[in-house]
């Protein structure tokens, strides 16, 4: 990154609309981490056995990490999507639709992902056209991890083009559901930045969310110096290219917002010579990405439009109220990142580790 000087920014703390919070130690190491810059978090649903499938299990997870960060920050606040599979039930949508278990839900490629055992065949979707019927009438947002694992003969599709191929799929989608409230998550190429910016166009009810790693990095990160598995991440890292139409699509158009896609793994799993996992922890320095790159812009209203993107975007989108009131600044201040973080007998490596960050956030005090 690079460090020019700035005067403290104030604005209303931020809001991650695409955060992995994990469960048992993990969580309790980097969940307070987005408790100190965020008032409000969409923590995914996890995977595996520890998947979201029911209010009762949304409101306890809910529950519990916001146990974690409040201790850290009282206004902190989370949500968790419902994660939908074949055979979700139309009630159960509706039931933690009614009782505030859950305000969206996610569908995760099968297999697409680390430990997606339980997703869905994004080249099945109709086989959810009653759940999204009934999402539609209640304006609950659906979350698309958008990466077509197979085409419709089984082939495999390749990694670094799994995210433009989706785009046929959502067009039939949109085709189906036309007012549907809809997010492309973790964008990383040109072309889906295009597509989302044709539905909007079209009168489609889109957003989307970008993570700060493709805003600063190309694919060449992961081969820098040799491989570099803790970087990669699902979707990977793309072009030169595609990260200068992600920038511009962060600083100039209204329909992103602020998803960080933290997902911290352990470093033993990073390290592993097969089967490393997808997933960079950002977490730490997340908001003085996004806060420097709207600074570089060289937009005259490049503070009006971080906040927009970092604040207020994303909630309005899901209808969540937040605390305008309450403000934070980001200051110049600089810090080093950490080599790791270790909490509990766990330890991660964050993002730009034992590099220097010339900003920190600051709660403001009520004068």
């Amino acid at each position: 990154m690079t460090h020019p000087m700035t005067e403290a920014f104030k604005m209303p703390w931020l809001c991650d609309m695409h955060r992995h919070c994990r469960t048992g130690k993990m969580a309790a190491m980097v969940t307070p981490i987005a408790a100190k810059t965020h008032q409000l978090i969409v923590a995914m649903p996890n995977l595996g056995t520890d998947r979201i499938r029911t209010p009762d299990q949304a409101v306890a997870y809910r529950d519990h990490l916001i146990g974690l960060g409040r201790p850290h920050n009282p206004l902190f606040n989370v949500t968790v999507p419902l994660y939908l599979e074949p055979d979700t039930d139309t009630d159960i949508v509706a039931t933690g639709w009614q009782m505030g278990a859950w305000d969206c839900a996610k569908i995760y490629p099968k297999n697409g992902t680390t430990n997606a055992d339980f997703g869905i065949d994004l080249n099945r979707l109709e086989e959810l056209s009653e759940v999204f019927d009934v999402m539609d009438r209640l304006g609950m947002p659906v979350l698309f991890h958008a990466e077509v694992q197979h085409d419709l003969s089984g082939n495999e599709i390749d990694p670094f083009d799994k995210e433009q191929r989706t785009i046929e799929i959502l067009d039939r989608f949109f085709e189906r559901h036309p007012r549907i409230k809809t997010v492309i998550e973790h964008v990383t190429t040109a072309q889906m930045v295009h597509a989302i910016e044709r539905w909007q166009r079209e009168g489609r009810k889109i957003g989307a969310t970008v993570a700060p790693q493709y805003l600063v990095w190309n694919r060449g990160q992961l081969f820098r110096g040799g491989l570099n598995p803790v970087w990669y991440s699902i979707p990977p890292l793309k072009t030169e290219d595609d990260r200068a139409a992600l920038v511009r699509f962060v600083t100039e158009s209204t329909i992103p917002w602020l998803g960080t896609d933290d997902a911290p793994h352990p470093i033993e799993a990073k390290s592993r010579p097969c089967g490393c996992p997808g997933g960079v922890f950002n977490g730490p320095v997340s908001p003085f990405i996004y806060y420097e790159v709207f600074k570089l812009s060289g937009k005259p209203d490049w503070g009006k439009r971080f906040i927009e993107f970092a604040c207020l975007r994303g909630p309005a989108f899901y209808g969540i109220e937040i605390n305008v009131a309450e403000q934070v600044m980001i200051a110049e201040k600089p810090w080093v990142v950490p080599n790791r973080y270790e909490q509990n007998g766990v330890s991660v490596l964050p993002m730009f580790a034992g590099e220097m960050m010339p900003y920190d956030l600051v709660p403001c005090t009520n004068e």
